[in-house]
């Protein structure tokens, strides 16, 4: 029986949702097969995460059913959802920290023992036994006494996966996987969902990134602002007919064209990041220009950003912002000299969640706004509602709060704020990492809009092809080292990737040798 003569293990029919005023589902149909991995995309607000609440029992709809194999349901709660065979990985995990690994598996539904008739004593090898025959599945049971925080990023979403099959889950969701991960903690992943599909189990993905999509998925579903667009096998679709189904138009590169740098030096780092490797990291970054550096596992770009930010002190590494030497500054010093950092999780890293819009764009710029001491509240409005209209930032209402946008909004939120600060250096964290194809070109254009205006730019990012369309140099750095220079455009992204390649191959082989001694 193929695919499409299966019955389906999970239907959503007609779903209709609204939150006041706003449709967030209308109308919206999609049927899920036993044995697939079915994708849902859209642009921020199109409804992949309202959808996904439905579907997990987190929510009900207005209107509309849910059918599982057939017949009628109606969740009444994630625990109904599970009971039907049901699963969810959220993106943020739904862990607690203190707790061992097998603790967490049957967090909130631990099975007991019998004692004088009353089940009411923790059967902890009970706990244990299911543990350990369930983690070994992803190589995990050598961890089931380790509390949660031992564990890495990778570590703990495999967790959550085994969670979610826990009472046999049939079919299993995931909301944005791949957006803490590494290259080759994707990887690992996507094997584990292919054994999944490959034993039957049914998988959703709510996913931004299209290439990832195009990879692993046999159907997709495309939303566009609450309403159902199309489903379609992969082998259907090209990336350019999935990035038009999604926008509702065609869509170019995204890339601005590049305006020829300054000959000013905003940024100069000297010394060593990496004491052991006996090689001296410099480099400097002048006036409007953007430089790019790929960020793989092993590559410690991390500590490049925390040196220059000032989250971190290194005795053998020197800071200069425009000539003046910062080395032994605070972070708080490295900002008033205009020093920006655009993190890749904005809600977490680059913003305060309970404020608004524009009290989180006035943190840094409290000079532009305020007169011997007095805020002038038309000035600051004024400045923000500027910047909502040229970022496009959705919703166009300064008062809304942050922790209520889209990801690829917050990120916006997070630019606006240093571009309005008038930053001379910005440090992005790959910014544009789990936001959707429109958001990103938004963030794109934004990129160039601050460079064009003189700001000096340090883009990490885990895409290559955003590098070579945005960037005037791009940097490969090897554990805190600069191995590799690409000084000039045109750059081509096959011989970038082929040095991040050689990069991760160098590390293997570096690991390999030490466990050979």
């Amino acid at each position: 029986m193929t695919l499409a003569e299966s019955t389906p293990v999970l239907t959503a029919n007609r779903i209709c949702v609204k939150y006041g005023n706003l449709t967030a589902l209308d109308d919206v149909s999609a049927t899920f097969l036993p044995g697939e991995v079915h994708a849902i995309v859209g642009e921020n607000g199109a409804g992949k995460s309202t959808l996904m609440r439905i579907l997990a029992g987190e929510e009900m709809p207005l209107s509309g059913e849910l059918s599982v194999d057939g017949e009628c349901v109606r969740f009444s709660s994630p625990n109904d959802a599970r009971g039907h065979g049901i699963g969810v990985v959220h993106q943020h995990f739904q862990l607690v920290d203190t707790l061992t690994v097998e603790e967490n598996l049957r967090l909130g539904n631990y099975p007991t023992r019998s004692i004088l008739g009353f089940d009411w004593l923790l059967d902890r090898g009970a706990i244990h036994q299911e543990a350990l025959q369930r983690l070994a599945l992803f190589g995990l049971s050598d961890k089931a006494k380790l509390p949660i925080h031992q564990l890495s990023v990778a570590e703990r979403q495999m967790v959550e996966i085994v969670r979610a099959l826990l009472g046999d889950s049939r079919l299993v969701i995931f909301d944005e996987p791949t957006a803490s991960l590494g290259a080759d903690e994707v990887a690992r992943l996507f094997e584990v969902i292919h054994q999944m599909r490959d034993s039957g189990v049914s998988v959703i993905l709510i996913a931004h990134n299209l290439d990832e999509v195009l990879s692993i998925a046999d159907r997709i579903t495309v939303l566009r602002n609450g309403k159902w667009i199309d489903t379609l096998p992969k082998t259907q679709l090209s990336r350019d007919e999935l990035v038009s189904l999604i926008m509702g138009r065609k869509l170019g590169a995204g890339f601005p064209d590049r305006i020829s740098a300054g000959h000013e030096e905003h940024l100069g780092l000297s010394g060593y990041l990496n004491d052991q490797s006996g090689r001296p990291v410099d480099f400097g970054l002048k006036k409007g220009e953007i430089v790019g550096v790929p960020t793989y596992i092993g590559a410690q770009v991390e500590d490049l950003l925390e040196v220059i930010s000032g989250g971190k002190k290194h005795r053998n590494a020197r800071v200069a912002i425009q000539g003046a030497d910062l080395t032994r500054e605070s972070r708080s010093t490295r900002v008033a000299h205009g020093v920006g950092v655009v993190p890749g999780d904005a809600l977490h890293d680059g913003l305060v969640p309970n404020m608004t819009i524009e009290e989180n764009i006035l943190l840094s710029m409290s000079a532009q706004v305020t007169r011997f001491g007095v805020i002038r509240r038309t000035r600051m409005r004024a400045i923000v509602q500027e910047m909502i209209e040229q970022l496009g930032i959705r919703p166009a209402d300064p008062d809304a709060r942050v922790d209520r946008l889209s990801g690829g909004n917050r990120q916006k939120v997070v630019i606006a704020k240093w571009i309005a600060s008038g930053a001379k250096v910005l440090l992005l964290d790959d910014p544009t990492k789990a936001v959707d194809v429109g958001a990103k070109v938004d963030i794109f254009r934004l990129i160039g809009k601050a460079a064009a205006e003189g700001a000096s730019v340090l883009f990490v990012s885990s895409e290559v092809e955003e590098l070579v369309g945005m960037c005037h140099r791009i940097m490969l750095v090897h554990q805190g080292v600069v191995v590799e220079r690409y000084d000039e455009p045109p750059f081509h992204k096959k011989d970038v990737l082929g040095a991040v390649v050689s990069g991760r191959k160098s590390r293997s082989e570096n690991r390999d040798q030490r466990g050979m001694q």
